[in-house]
C-alpha cells in the first residue's frame, strides 16, 4: 500500500522512511506545515527538505503570488551559530539587488513555523544538470553564462561579498525575454564579507554578537572540495577574497569545456590535497579529444593559479581576457537559451572515460601535512551536507528514476553528497615530484580508407541554391567594457561584442553603463568599418 506524502502529495512504497519527492520524513521529527503561515506567506506544498531545514512553495496571502519560503529545521532553532547562519544569508542576500543574484524578500520568525527566509520563486534548470546531461557544451553559450556570471560576482564583490561556494549546483539558469537566458546565483549561506562586520540581530547576556565571531574561526574549512581554492583548503578565512570566487570560477570553465572534473582525487581528503599540492592540468590533457586554442588555456591557467596574486584579480579582467580568447576563435556570445528543453526524467548520459593524468607537483612544495586538512574535514563534511542540501531543495528537479551508488567503506558521507555520484568516484594516479610539467599529447589523427566504388554514371548538375544575404562580423568595443548594447531597441549583450549582421542593413545601435551617459549611433553594415570603439562619457554628479 502506498504512502502518500502530507506535504506534496506524492505517493510512495509502504516501506519509505521519507518522501522521495520532497524528503519530508515519516519519523515525526518534521511538523507537517502545510496550509500555515509564515507571515504574509501561505505554505501550499514542500519542494524538499535536509537536516539543515526545508523548502515550501508559499502564496502571498492577498497578492497570491508564488515565492519560496526556506524554514529552519526545528532542531536548528535553539543553536545560535545556525541562526546566525541563517539571519546572515537573509542580510548579504538583501545587499545584492542584482538581476543575476536570486532576490530575498523578507525574513522572520513565527511561533508557527520558526525562523524563515523568503526568496523570489525561480522556474529553471542547475548549470550542473545542463552540464551532466550534454557530453559537449557550445563554447558561445558558454561565453554567455561566464558574461553574466562574472557581472554579478563582480557587483558582489564591490560590495565586500565574497560567495566562498561557489559551483554549478549553486547557479541557476532561467528563460528570460526572447528565449534568451538568465542567469542567477543561489545560495549566499557562506558568504563572506570583506573588511566589515554584519551585526547579528542577536543579543547574549547583553553583549552584541557578530556573525563573523562565530562563522570565521580559525582553522574551519567552507566550501565544496571540487571547486576550493588552496587558501580555502588551508582554513585561511583571513585570506579569503574575490580571487577565491575567480578560482572557483576557473575549475568550473575547465569543467564546461571539457565535460570532466579538473581536480578529483577520489576522495573529499584527496581531492583537497590536489588543489594544495598539485599543478593544474592543461585542458589538452583533460579532453584530448578536443581541441583547445594556446589562449584559451593560458585563460585557464591564469584562473586556477596556486597563488593569488597570479590569477585575475578582477571578475572584469577574467571576463575580457576569456571574450578575448574566444574571439581569437572567432566565437562570439550566444544568449539563445540552447539547453532549454532538457530531459531529466531520464538517467544522465555515460560520461566518456577519464584520461589517465599525473598530476605535477608544485615546485619546492613540501609534503601538505595531513593535520592541515583534518582540522577542518568534519566542518567542511557538515558544510557540503548543508550545501547541498539547500541546492537541491530551493530548486528542485523533477524526479528521476533512481540509480544504485557504489559507495565506498568509510566514505558514505563524501560519496552521498556528491551529485555525481551515480558512478564510482574516479581513481588518478597520484601526484608526483616534478619540476615541470609535461606537454599533453596529441590526439591521435582519424585516418580515413577509401573504399572501391564504381564510378558514377553521369548526372545533371543539381540547382545551384539561392544565395543568402551575405552577412558581416561585427566587432563592438567600449571603454570602458562591459557596457550594455541594445540594436534596434532590443538588447544584444555587453562589450566587447560580436556578432552577424546582413551586408548593407542600418542599425540603431545604442550602449548603456551606470554612471555613464547613453551613446547612439547609426552603423550600416559595410565590408569596412567591420570593428568600431566607443569612448563612454561620465555623467557629471548632481
Amino acid at each position: 500500500m502506498a504512502v502518500v506524502c502530507t506535504e506534496c502529495q506524492h505517493e510512495n512504497p509502504d516501506e519509505s522512511s521519507q518522501c522521495g519527492r520532497c524528503k519530508f520524513p515519516f519519523d515525526d521529527s518534521w511538523p507537517s506545515l502545510v496550509e500555515r503561515e509564515a507571515g504574509n506567506y501561505k505554505l501550499v506544498r514542500r519542494i524538499g527538505g535536509g537536516g539543515f531545514g526545508a523548502v515550501y512553495e508559499a502564496r502571498h496571502i492577498t497578492l497570491g503570488k508564488s515565492f519560496a519560503v526556506k524554514i529552519l529545521a526545528p532542531e536548528m532553532a535553539d543553536k545560535e551559530h545556525f541562526i546566525e547562519r541563517f539571519q546572515q544569508e537573509a542580510l548579504v542576500m538583501a545587499e545584492l539587488r542584482h538581476e543575476n543574484v536570486v532576490q530575498v524578500l523578507d525574513s522572520g520568525s513565527d511561533d508557527e513555523v520558526g525562523f524563515y527566509l523568503v526568496t523570489e520563486w525561480l522556474e529553471g534548470r542547475s548549470l550542473f544538470k545542463i552540464w551532466r546531461y550534454n557530453e559537449e557544451l557550445d563554447r558561445a553559450w558558454i561565453l554567455a553564462v561566464f558574461s553574466q556570471l562574472l557581472d554579478a560576482l563582480s557587483f558582489a564583490h564591490d560590495r565586500g561579498i565574497v560567495h566562498r561556494d561557489l559551483k554549478p549546483e549553486n547557479i541557476m539558469l532561467t528563460t528570460g525575454g526572447r528565449a534568451r537566458i538568465l542567469l542567477k546565483i543561489v545560495d549566499f549561506g557562506i558568504a563572506k564579507m570583506v573588511g566589515q562586520t554584519y551585526e547579528a540581530k542577536l543579543e547574549e547576556g547583553g553583549k552584541e554578537k557578530t556573525t563573523e565571531n562565530v562563522l570565521e574561526k580559525k582553522g574551519v574549512i567552507v566550501g565544496t572540495p571540487f571547486y576550493m581554492a588552496p587558501e580555502q583548503v588551508r582554513g585561511q578565512m583571513d585570506l579569503i577574497d574575490g580571487r577565491t570566487d575567480l578560482y572557483a570560477c576557473g575549475i568550473i570553465l575547465g569543467e564546461f569545456l571539457t565535460g570532466r572534473r579538473v581536480f578529483d582525487g577520489g576522495s573529499l581528503k584527496g581531492t583537497m590535497r590536489l588543489h594544495l599540492e598539485a599543478l593544474p592540468p592543461t585542458l589538452a590533457q583533460l579532453a584530448p579529444e578536443r581541441t583547445f586554442s594556446p589562449e584559451l588555456e593560458a585563460v585557464f591557467a591564469k584562473a586556477i593559479a596556486k597563488e593569488r596574486e597570479l590569477r585575475f584579480q578582477n571578475p572584469q579582467a577574467f571576463y575580457d581576457a576569456l571574450a578575448e580568447a574566444m574571439a581569437a576563435s572567432d566565437i562570439e556570445p550566444n544568449y539563445e537559451d540552447l539547453y532549454l528543453e532538457l530531459d531529466t526524467k531520464k538517467a544522465p548520459p555515460p560520461r566518456p572515460p577519464r584520461p589517465e593524468i599525473e598530476y605535477d607537483k608544485v615546485p619546492g612544495l613540501g609534503r601538505m601535512q595531513t593535520r592541515d586538512i583534518a582540522l577542518g574535514v568534519g566542518a567542511a563534511v557538515l558544510v557540503l551536507l548543508i550545501a547541498v542540501t539547500l541546492f537541491s531543495i530551493l530548486f528542485p528537479t523533477p524526479e528521476q528514476p533512481k540509480v544504485p551508488k557504489r559507495r565506498k567503506p568509510g566514505k558514505a558521507v563524501w560519496i552521498e553528497v556528491e551529485p555525481d555520484a551515480a558512478a564510482p568516484p574516479e581513481r588518478l594516479a597520484p601526484v608526483k615530484d616534478a619540476g615541470v610539467r609535461p606537454e599533453a599529447k596529441a590526439a591521435p589523427e582519424a585516418r580515413t580508407t577509401p573504399e572501391s566504388e564504381p564510378i558514377p554514371k553521369r548526372r545533371p548538375a543539381p540547382r545551384r541554391p539561392a544565395q543568402k544575404p551575405k552577412k558581416i562580423l561585427l566587432r563592438l568595443r567600449s571603454k570602458p567594457s562591459r557596457a550594455t548594447v541594445y540594436i534596434n531597441g532590443r538588447k544584444r549583450g555587453r562589450t566587447p561584442l560580436r556578432w552577424r549582421a546582413k551586408l548593407g542593413r542600418r542599425l540603431r545601435v545604442e550602449l548603456r553603463k551606470k554612471g555613464y551617459v547613453k551613446h547612439s549611433f547609426t552603423w550600416k553594415v559595410r565590408k569596412t568599418k567591420r570593428t568600431r570603439t566607443v569612448k563612454l562619457i561620465e555623467e557629471l554628479p548632481m
